[in-house]
């Protein structure tokens, strides 16, 4: 194991999906496992989101708004989600930033570990 193949797992782990890195070390159902929390976290945020726009869109009646007012309604309805939103939004973000840097820290773990067994 050379620091090179460590880099390379990093990247994998950055840049393409978190667990994408521990195929470089053959680690794949962990990989897996990280790529899976990652992208179920980003699907529930999708439907988190999605839900409140459209409850909030629903709220408002139809024949309420002429064409003249749409813009007006639009901003508020977006100012109004956007702040309703906006500490389950940052629960999200951390969330994404601990998995990252979870997978990140285990391909450390990983790395050293295959080391000391090659010596």
């Amino acid at each position: 194991m050379t620091q090179k193949t460590l880099i390379k797992a990093i990247l994998l782990n950055v840049f393409v999906l978190p667990g994408a890195g521990h195929a470089v070390f053959k680690k794949k159902l962990r990989g897996a496992a990280f790529g899976a929390a990652i992208l179920l976290l980003l699907v529930i945020m999708v439907i988190h989101v999605s839900s409140a726009t459209f409850d909030a869109m629903n709220s408002v009646p139809a024949d309420s708004a002429q064409m003249s007012e749409v813009m007006a309604l639009s901003q508020s309805l977006t100012s109004n989600v956007m702040a309703d939103l906006a500490p389950a939004i940052n629960v999200y973000l951390w969330l994404f930033i601990l998995l990252y840097l979870a997978s990140v820290v285990d391909l450390f773990f990983i790395y050293k570990k295959q080391k000391e067994q090659t010596r």
